[in-house]
């Protein structure tokens, strides 16, 4: 290709050479020719005609080199994968738990309540009273005449000019963006999911109470009653609690006898067997009805609301405000001052002297003893045994196998567009134009 592309701005150069020199060289010379020798000798040199310029052209062949895409089947070499089953063993660690027994010395504390007895230091407080003396501030009051400033508020008129902004209501031209709703209609697929029942099989856990036969230790009772004599309480009232037996009021004996009849337990151990149900679990195949939904596609038309933007003109009020000067009369207030004779009082302080009782009181110290209470707590060494989970890192050997992909290389043919220089004779125009002169003789061009 650069060679192609190098020949073509040859060849393109070359033949805008010539055409230039044949059509511009030629053409831009003198109006005036020069005469030939020949006729210089018999007539004086003067200005010939105007000089006709036409361009000539003449086909000349050339050999140009043309690009030509050919298709050439190689044979290329290239890696596939191939896949291999392989086997290999690796080795697994597993930790595999244990319990040991470790016995550890623990320390516990017994509190023990004990006794003692300490001196502290008792304050007592002791009251006495004191006289002191002591300054008291006593307010006199007294007139004193003077002199003060009053200020009185003297009212003026002022005119004084101040700015309103008036509004104008100005009507202005404009355009506005107005929207018109445009419908189309458009087919459009929709999913909707239609429920088909479908019978599938499965398993459940079914439980079943079983009876089984269980033996128990059972306490039975199997005592009897015997008759006992109870001696019962003397006659507190004078009556005969017990009836005939101990005679009538007034005449009862100490002691009562009676006679009842008491139960002597005798507990004995016996094996009973009874009936108990056991539940026992098994698993069943049955059948059971699903609704699944599947989707299906439906068409539907529906349509589609879009708007178009359009500008038309429109007319629309503004209020704007104006700044107008107006003149109004205010009051200014100033204050004149002017001095005024008064009478004021004022309050002086006089300091005197007076005493008073007062009770003071001292705290005097002694020691006393008493007995505290206080906790010891006494350690105890004790042998605790204890379990412990450890975990034995044990080896074992796992063989197992992998797909591997496994290169190879492999011979193909492969269909390639090579480009080729072929030369071709092409036909071209050369400008070879000659300029003929009223003097009768010709110059060729360039001349």
């Amino acid at each position: 290709m650069k060679k192609l592309s190098f020949v073509i701005v040859a060849l393109t150069a070359m033949i805008g050479t010539e055409a230039s020199a044949g059509l511009f060289g030629l053409c831009k010379k003198s109006q005036c020719c020069e005469p030939e020798p020949c006729v210089a000798q018999c007539a004086p040199a003067t200005c010939c005609a105007p000089v006709k310029c036409e361009p000539v052209y003449k086909e000349v062949e050339c050999t140009v080199m043309v690009p030509t895409w050919e298709t050439v089947t190689k044979t290329i070499q290239c890696t596939e994968y191939k896949p291999e089953e392989k086997t290999y063993t690796r080795t697994v660690h597993k930790m595999v738990p244990r319990m040991e027994k470790k016995t550890r010395e623990c320390t516990t504390y017994t509190t023990e309540t004990r006794t003692r007895d300490e001196t502290y230091t008792v304050c007592t407080p002791v009251t006495r009273e004191v006289t002191e003396k002591y300054m008291v501030a006593v307010p006199h009051t007294k007139v004193v005449k003077g002199t003060k400033t009053v200020c009185t508020p003297v009212w003026t008129e002022k005119e004084v000019e101040y700015c309103v902004m008036v509004p104008h209501t100005e009507t202005r031209k404009g355009t506005r963006v107005m929207c018109k709703p445009v419908t189309t209609e458009r087919e459009v697929e929709y999913c909707v999911m239609v429920p088909h029942t479908e019978t599938r099989t499965g398993t459940r856990v079914v439980t079943e109470c079983v009876p089984v036969t269980k033996t128990c230790t059972v306490c039975v009772d199997e005592g009897h009653w015997e008759e006992r004599q109870i001696a019962a309480k003397p006659c507190a009232t004078g009556c005969d609690p017990c009836g005939s037996k101990c005679g009538g009021c007034n005449n009862c004996a100490p002691v009562c006898q009676q006679v009842c009849k008491v139960w002597v337990p005798k507990i004995v151990t016996k094996e009973k067997e009874y009936t108990a149900y056991q539940q026992k679990c098994h698993t069943e195949t049955y059948d059971y009805e699903v609704t699944v939904c599947k989707p299906e596609m439906h068409k539907k038309t529906v349509q589609e609301c879009s708007y178009e933007t359009y500008e038309e003109p429109c007319e629309y009020q503004v209020t704007v405000c104006k700044p107008e000067m107006h003149t109004k009369t205010v009051k200014v207030c100033h204050y004149e001052e002017s001095q005024v004779e008064c009478e004021y009082e004022v309050c002086e302080w006089v300091c005197e002297e007076r005493e008073r009782t007062c009770c003071v009181t001292d705290y005097e110290t002694s020691q006393a003893t008493r007995t505290v209470e206080y906790c010891v707590a006494i350690p105890h060494t004790e042998t605790v045994e204890y379990e412990v989970c450890v975990y034995d890192c044990v080896a074992t050997d796992v063989t197992e196998t992998c797909t591997v992909m496994v290169p190879h290389t492999v011979e193909k043919q492969v269909e390639v567009k090579v480009c080729k220089m072929v030369p071709e004779t092409r036909t071209k125009k050369v400008c070879v134009s000659t300029c003929e002169s009223a003097c009768g003789h010709c110059s060729t061009c360039g001349h």
